[in-house]
């Protein structure tokens, strides 16, 4: 006897363009997720490049943080599955890393990690109204993650004219405390004004305890 339950399904890209909307743009977002991860994996290195192939035009965020295990990268496609809390990380949801789909269901995702000697690599599309992914071959080298973006022309464009003030705008403060970040081979260097007066605070938000430091200015912000 059965009880006639069904499984609930869900409108994967509807889905993905939903959460996309939690950001402003999509320089905000392209420029936050990637970001981000690097950080909660400890990363102290931000290698970012734009480029054209014969495939398109891709953006590219390397860290050197802890790289993924088969495991790890099969979770990681799985859409609102995470192995992070949100207390002593940036991100908790799972969603993050796939919202390039959700901002054009054209893109394509490719993301390879690796210790150096040996990498793993999926791939993530839309296909339909589903997102799909599946392990690809790769002989990179990589010593962390890559995150790899096809780009349409607008949000290409958009990448190459902004990127650098998107990164200053959400990330100075780890600039500050030491995290390195190239753009296509060019170290950015963090906004460093005079500082009046600084407050350390903590936000919570339902369970979540969010560090914030302010900083109180002689310039304005750029």
């Amino acid at each position: 006897m059965t009880d006639n339950y069904r499984d609930v399904e869900v409108d994967q890209d509807h889905m993905l363009e939903d959460f996309a909307r939690i950001y402003d743009n999509f320089s905000e977002m392209m420029v936050t997720e990637p970001m981000a991860n690097g950080l909660d994996i400890s990363a102290t290195e931000m290698k970012i490049r734009l480029f054209t192939d014969k495939d398109g035009m891709w953006m590219e965020f390397t860290n050197n943080g802890a790289p993924m295990s088969k495991k790890d990268m099969e979770n990681y496609n799985v859409i609102a599955r995470s192995t992070k809390s949100g207390k002593n990380t940036i991100g908790w949801a799972g969603i993050g890393a796939k919202l390039a789909l959700g901002f054009d269901s054209k893109s394509k995702i490719i993301t390879i990690s690796g210790d150096g000697t040996k990498a793993i690599a999926c791939e993530m599309i839309l296909k339909g109204k589903k997102a799909k992914w599946k392990f690809i071959p790769t002989d990179s080298k990589v010593k962390g993650t890559i995150y790899r973006v096809l780009l349409n022309v607008k949000n290409y464009d958009i990448m190459k004219k902004g990127i650098n003030d998107e990164i200053i705008k959400w990330f100075n403060t780890a600039l500050l405390d030491g995290l390195k970040v190239t753009v296509d081979g060019t170290e950015l260097k963090p906004w460093k004004p005079v500082i009046v007066k600084t407050f350390e605070r903590t936000i919570k938000v339902n369970k979540l305890e969010i560090p914030v430091k302010i900083f109180i200015t002689d310039t304005d912000i750029p």
